[in-house]
C-alpha cells in the first residue's frame, strides 16, 4: 500500500502511461479540448465527443493487442492506424442527430464491445487467466473513481472558498476544472495501473490475490444475498408458473439484473477458494440455466403480444447469452472464462449489425405489425386512414402502443397517411379513439382515480327520470342510499347488488336492466386515460335505455386498485312505459 500512494512512484507511473499509450493520450487531449470548447460556447459537440470516445477505447485495445501478440513497431503503427480509422469511421457513419435512441444505444454497445475486448484479449493467449486481468482492471477502475471523487470534491471546495473569500470567479470555472480532472487526469491515472502484458506477467499472476476486504464482501455478503434472492425467484416461479410469470413485465428486468450481478460475482468468486465460493461456483450455473430458460420462453411469448421492440430484442439476447454461459460454467467451472466473453462480444456485435440488429429487426416487425392492425380493423382503406371508434379495446391498446413506439423511434414518418404531430394530441382525430395502454401489474397496484370538477358542478339533470338515489361501490358490492343497504325497494323499483352489478327489477320482480359497474368504470377510464381531478360531469356520466326504462349514472369520484374499485355517485331511473 505504501508503494501505491507514493507520490514519486505515481508520478513516474503517469509519465510511463503517457509513453505507453501515446495515441490514447492524443485522443484524451482532443476530448478534453472539445469538451472545454463545448462548455465555453454552450454548443453541442456530441458527435465529435462520441467519436473521440471510440478512438480512446480502440487505442487502448490495440495497445493491449500489440503487447500481447506482437513485438515490432510496424505492427504497433498498423494497429494505431486501425484505431484512428475506427474513430473517423464512426464520425462519418453517425448522422448529426446523435441524440437519437438508436445512435445512443448502438454507441453504448460499441463501447461495451471495446471494453470487454480489453478485458478478454490478454487471456486468449493462455499466459494468464481472464479473472486475473479482470481483477487488475477492476482495481484500477476502483482506485481511479476514488481519486477522482476526492479531487473533484477538493477542487470544488477550493474554488468555492476562493470565490467566497477573495473574489468571484466565472461560473464555468467549476465545469472546466471537473472537465480537466475527469477527461484528462483520471483516464491517464487509470492507464498507469493497467498491467503490462509482457512474457514475465505469468509470474506476477501467481503472486496476485484478491484484497481480503473484497473477498469478505463477496464471500460473506454478496453470495448469501444472491442465494437468498435465488430462492425467492424459484419460489415465485413455482407459484406462478401457470399464470403471472409468463405475462409479468416486472420480473423481466429483475431477472436480467440478477443474472448480470450473479455473473460478475461468479468472476470474482472464481479467484477465491473457500466453502462459500466453492458452493456458489458449483450450484449457481444450475439456477442461471433454469431461470434464463424460462425467461427466454417468457420474453418470446411476450413478443406475440407486443411485437419485437429493441428492448425485448436485447432482453432475449442477454437471456440466451446467460443461458449459454451457465452451461459453460457447469462444464468448465472456473476455467476458460474468456470463451464466455468472446460469446458476449459476438452477440453484442450481432445486435448492432444490420440487417439482423435490434433496430432493423424492430423497425421491420413493428411497421408490418401496425399496417396489419390497421387493415384488419378497417382503419386503413385504399391507402387512407379511416377513424374506427368501435374496435375492441385490445386492438386499441395494440395500435396505441405500436404507433407511439414508432413515433418515439422516429420511424412513423414512413406512414405518410398518419400525420401524427409531435405531442400526439391529434391521435383521437386520426384513429377515432383516445390512446389506450396495456397496464402491467405494478400499474394496477397504483390507484388510478377520476374526480368530478366540483367548481363547475351545478347539479344533476333529472328531467325524464322518476327515481333518484346515491350509491357507493367497494369490496365488489354496490350499496344504495346513505346507509349500507345492498338492496332497496321503492314504489316502482327494486334494486339489488350482485358482485359489482346493479340489478333493477319492477314491483313484480321482473328484471328490467342489469348495470355492470366494472364496465361503467372502465368506460370512464378509457375516456380519460390521464385520470386525475376536475373531470367534467359529461365525462363521468353513463346512460343506457331499453324499451322499459332509462338509467343514468353520475359518478362523483372513482378509484381503481389492484383488488377492485371504490366509487360514489348518483343513480337515476326513468320509466318509459
Amino acid at each position: 500500500m505504501r508503494n501505491i500512494f507514493n507520490f514519486k512512484n505515481r508520478l513516474q507511473g503517469l509519465q510511463q502511461s503517457v509513453i505507453r499509450f501515446p495515441l490514447t493520450v492524443i485522443f484524451l487531449i482532443a476530448f478534453f479540448a472539445t469538451s472545454a470548447w463545448s462548455i465555453e460556447t454552450t454548443e453541442s459537440a456530441n458527435r465529435l465527443l462520441f467519436s473521440l470516445g471510440v478512438g480512446i477505447l480502440a487505442s487502448i485495445l490495440v495497445q493491449v493487442i500489440y503487447e500481447t501478440y506482437f513485438k515490432t513497431v510496424s505492427y504497433q503503427l498498423g494497429l494505431y492506424g486501425i484505431a484512428v480509422m475506427a474513430a473517423i469511421g464512426y464520425y462519418l457513419v453517425v448522422p448529426d442527430g446523435v441524440d437519437s435512441i438508436v445512435v445512443g444505444i448502438r454507441t453504448t454497445v460499441l463501447y461495451f464491445v471495446l471494453i470487454v475486448g480489453i478485458l478478454t484479449v490478454p487471456a486468449l493467449k493462455k499466459r494468464l487467466s481472464f479473472q486475473w486481468n479482470f481483477l487488475k482492471i477492476f482495481q484500477a477502475f476502483f482506485l481511479t473513481v476514488l481519486f477522482t471523487a476526492v479531487l473533484v470534491a477538493g477542487t470544488s471546495s477550493i474554488l468555492l472558498a476562493f470565490d467566497s473569500l477573495l473574489f468571484s470567479i466565472p461560473e464555468r470555472t467549476y465545469a472546466h476544472a471537473v472537465n480537466a480532472i475527469t477527461t484528462l487526469f483520471s483516464p491517464i491515472f487509470f492507464l498507469s495501473y493497467l498491467p503490462k502484458y509482457t512474457p514475465q506477467i505469468k509470474k506476477e499472476e501467481s503472486n496476485t490475490t484478491l484484497p481480503r476486504s473484497l473477498e469478505i464482501l463477496v464471500s460473506y455478503v454478496i453470495i448469501p444475498l444472491l442465494v437468498l434472492f435465488t430462492l425467492i425467484l424459484i419460489v415465485y416461479l413455482a407459484i406462478n408458473i401457470r399464470e403471472e410469470f409468463w405475462t409479468d413485465n416486472l420480473i423481466e428486468p429483475m431477472l436480467i439484473s440478477y443474472a448480470i450481478i450473479g455473473l460478475l460475482t461468479y468472476v470474482l468468486a472464481s479467484t477465491m477458494k473457500n466453502p462459500f465460493t466453492h458452493a456458489f461456483i458449483k450450484y449457481y450455473p444450475i439456477a442461471l440455466i433454469v431461470l434464463m430458460l424460462f425467461q427466454t420462453i417468457s420474453s418470446s411469448l411476450r413478443i406475440q403480444e407486443t411485437g419485437v421492440t429493441y428492448g425485448r430484442y436485447y432482453v432475449i439476447l442477454v437471456a440466451v447469452f446467460l443461458f449459454l454461459a451457465g452451461i459453460h460454467f457447469l462444464v468448465y467451472h472456473r476455467d476458460q472464462l474468456q470463451r464466455v466473453m468472446l460469446l458476449l462480444i459476438g452477440l453484442a456485435i450481432l445486435s448492432i449489425t444490420p440487417p439482423i440488429d435490434a433496430f432493423t429487426t424492430s423497425k421491420w416487425q413493428q411497421t408490418n405489425r401496425l399496417e396489419e392492425l390497421l387493415i384488419s380493423n378497417q382503419l386503413l382503406q385504399e391507402g387512407t386512414l379511416t377513424p374506427q371508434p368501435e374496435i375492441p379495446s385490445s386492438e386499441k391498446e395494440k395500435i396505441t402502443e405500436t404507433v407511439f413506439y414508432l413515433q418515439g423511434m422516429e420511424w412513423l414518418d414512413e406512414f405518410s397517411y398518419i400525420p401524427l404531430n409531435d405531442r400526439g394530441d391529434n391521435f383521437e382525430e386520426l384513429f377515432g379513439f383516445k390512446p389506450m395502454y396495456t397496464r402491467n401489474r405494478y400499474e394496477l397496484e397504483q390507484s388510478r382515480n377520476l374526480s368530478i370538477d366540483w367548481e363547475r358542478f351545478s347539479g344533476v339533470e333529472i328531467e325524464g327520470y322518476d327515481y333518484f338515489t346515491q350509491f357507493n361501490v367497494g369490496d365488489s358490492t354496490v350499496r344504495f342510499g346513505m346507509g349500507p343497504q345492498t338492496a332497496i325497494e321503492t314504489e316502482k323499483y327494486q334494486l339489488k347488488s350482485e358482485q359489482n352489478v346493479v340489478v333493477i327489477l319492477d314491483k313484480a320482480e321482473e328484471e328490467l336492466m342489469r348495470v355492470n359497474m366494472i364496465e361503467v368504470f372502465e368506460e370512464f377510464f378509457t375516456r380519460n386515460q390521464a385520470g386525475g381531478e376536475n373531470i367534467s360531469v359529461e365525462e363521468l356520466t353513463w346512460e343506457r335505455e331499453n324499451e322499459k326504462i332509462q338509467v343514468k349514472l353520475v359518478v362523483q369520484h372513482v378509484n381503481e386498485f389492484e383488488n377492485g374499485y371504490y366509487a360514489e355517485g348518483y343513480l337515476l331511473i326513468g320509466n318509459k312505459e
